[in-house]
């Protein structure tokens, strides 16, 4: 009896202790699940807050010009918040710009049997557009879409805001869908590359195949009608109006289009055939035909297209002179020199001023025998052609010869080591010539100036240069045939 009761007063006691126990313990758990919740609050607003500190100038700036604008047109309020306004889905301005691309090309084909879902393209893009180590021409893609968004904000006076350019400028976003098809195209994707630019094509009119390469802060203006061979480059800086071709002058294979050099101005419906050079700072004037390198700060106009003149601007594809106001031309003369011109004439070295000259074609010849390509060659003479008349006094040549050739030629150039003399034997070469020297026979009228060994840089057969030095003077039936 004793024990027994004992024992329910041990129980009894019991009770209260353990209930306390438990509300104790449970006052503890909704504690700790209070102070939980108050850190996971926390921790996403400060998530959300890094982010918005994280976002960059050009991100912040489109979201807030996209804000702006479906506050006035909230009829725009899906689309512009589908593009810009989605923060889930678009955490960068590369991000958004891969948003509006795949939105236009994707909505594009919903009628036809070979569609490819937005947001499958939509992550094709932004893996091209994030890889910090893939890169066009030396520049980084995301620091490229920046600079082409920038680049058509400061030359076309139509645009007031980033969202302007991203959503709704077709030349931007067929610029960035070429440079995620180069993307794949190195990578071994080349069915998706070529999807990108025949879809590219279709819906922007921009067909530029996925193996060329295209320079940072490049504008196509309206850019309907463009064309862009495999093997062609496009410098930084360039400005290229609709209906512009940079293509090849036949079937042969190998290294056959363009070579566009930096801040180049090419105005609407210019065709450039042929692997031929476009110098840096060049000005092309519409519906001119260039089947021969165009001289670094130079301006061509017409079919086919001659120089009339030199660039005065530092950057002529960043100011979009399209109709070449800004253009030193020769005022002395009412027929203005052409380098083009003057080798069709068999231009040869003769008296100017009473004082020995070289003519253009005596210089080409010259300069063969070291291995200088003829882009390089015209580009020389051009600048040692102060007015433009074919023609380059024997003093100026030797004055300032070294520094026209150090300025504009590579530094591994063949003649580089030799511009010391180069001046002097030229000089002695051209105007001491024998009566039967190539020299001499190049200074006859509608002569041709050597040519250079089969195999080298510059043999037409090998594909490079473009036309020999004597396509100028062909008749018209072979002219025709030369630049098919």
């Amino acid at each position: 009896m004793i024990a027994s009761s004992s024992c329910s007063l041990c129980l009894a006691s019991l009770v209260p202790e353990s209930s306390a126990c438990m509300m104790t313990s449970f006052v503890a758990w909704a504690l700790v699940a209070g102070v939980l919740a108050l850190l996971l609050s926390g921790m996403r607003s400060r998530v959300f807050w890094r982010q918005k500190l994280q976002e960059d100038d050009m991100l912040r700036r489109v979201r807030s010009e996209a804000e702006a604008m479906v506050a006035k047109e909230p009829t725009m309020g899906r689309v512009l918040g589908r593009l810009f306004l989605d923060r889930r889905k678009c955490r960068s301005f590369e991000d958004v710009v891969a948003a509006s691309v795949a939105a236009r090309l994707a909505d594009a084909d919903r009628r036809g049997g070979t569609r490819m879902e937005e947001h499958l393209l939509f992550r094709k893009l932004k893996q091209a557009f994030d890889d910090k180590e893939a890169r066009e021409l030396g520049w980084p893609l995301y620091l490229s879409v920046r600079a082409d968004c920038q680049a058509v904000v400061f030359r076309d006076p139509a645009t007031e805001s980033l969202v302007e350019v991203v959503a709704y400028f077709k030349g931007f976003a067929a610029i960035q869908a070429h440079r995620a098809a180069r993307y794949y195209w190195q990578r071994g994707e080349k069915q998706f590359a070529l999807w990108l630019q025949s879809r590219t094509s279709q819906v922007c009119g921009v067909d530029a195949h996925p193996a060329c390469e295209i320079g940072s802060g490049v504008m196509f203006d309206h850019a309907t009608g463009v064309v862009i061979g495999e093997t062609a480059k496009i410098g930084d800086g360039c400005t290229l109006l609709h209906g512009v071709t940079l293509g090849a002058s036949g079937k042969e294979k190998g290294d056959r289009h363009p070579k566009v050099g930096e801040h180049v101005l090419i105005g609407a419906g210019v065709s450039i055939l042929g692997n031929v050079v476009v110098g840096d700072r060049a000005k092309i004037g519409a519906g001119a035909v260039v089947l021969r390198p165009i001289p670094s700060g130079a301006t061509a106009v017409g079919a086919p297209a001659r120089i009339v003149g030199r660039v005065k601007e530092e950057k002529p594809g960043e100011l979009v002179d399209s109709g070449l106001t800004s253009v030193d031309l020769n005022e002395d003369s009412k027929d203005i020199g052409c380098v083009w011109r003057e080798i069709a004439r068999g231009a040869k070295s003769s008296k100017k001023n009473n004082v020995e000259s070289i003519g253009i074609q005596d210089f080409i010849a010259a300069m063969a025998a070291y291995d200088v390509p003829e882009n390089q060659i015209y580009d020389l003479f051009f600048h040692l052609d102060k007015d433009l008349d074919g023609l380059v006094s024997k003093s100026d040549l030797k004055q300032n010869f070294a520094g026209i050739v150090n300025k504009f030629l590579p530094a591994n150039c063949p003649c580089a080591k030799k511009v010391k003399t180069m001046a002097d034997t030229i000089c002695a070469v051209i105007i001491n010539h024998a009566p039967n020297s190539d020299f001499s026979r190049s200074c006859g009228a509608g002569a041709v100036a050597p040519t250079r060994k089969k195999g080298s840089p510059n043999n037409d057969d090998d594909g490079g240069g473009g036309p020999s030095s004597s396509s100028l003077r062909k008749s018209p039936s072979n002219m025709e045939n030369a630049t098919r």
